[in-house]
């Protein structure tokens, strides 16, 4: 008897581990840290990626990652740096050298830019 009530809360528990996830790898960071300044304060612009390399960690479809890019700030000063995202592993072909992605960047500290997380998803 007592397998058939585990067997009944199985859907039940999974469901909630995927909710616990979801928030806490997609809405905590746009209202918390660095992600709430970026998205309160920053800067939206188009970046070039130059180049990109996995790092270790990820977990549930997801991969750590080192993007380093290129893009021209409001003032058209060209600006060169890395943003270490997570990024879902079946869209690593949107993040290849050449292509385009949305980030933002704070005005005082251009060198500092996240992936955008309202426009990369």
């Amino acid at each position: 008897m007592s397998h058939s009530i585990f067997r009944e809360y199985i859907p039940h528990l999974i469901a909630i581990v995927v909710v616990v996830f979801f928030i806490k790898t997609i809405v905590l960071p746009l209202f918390v840290g660095k992600h709430r300044n970026y998205i309160k304060n920053g800067i939206s612009t188009t970046a070039t990626i130059v180049a990109i390399n996995q790092n270790p960690g990820g977990s549930n479809g997801y991969i750590n990652v080192t993007i380093k890019i290129s893009f021209l700030e409001k003032s058209g000063r060209t600006i060169e740096t890395s943003i270490m995202p997570q990024i879902k592993i079946l869209d690593m072909q949107k993040y290849q050298p050449g292509e385009k992605i949305n980030i933002k960047y704070l005005h005082n500290k251009p060198n500092d830019a996240i992936l955008n997380p309202l426009t990369n998803t």
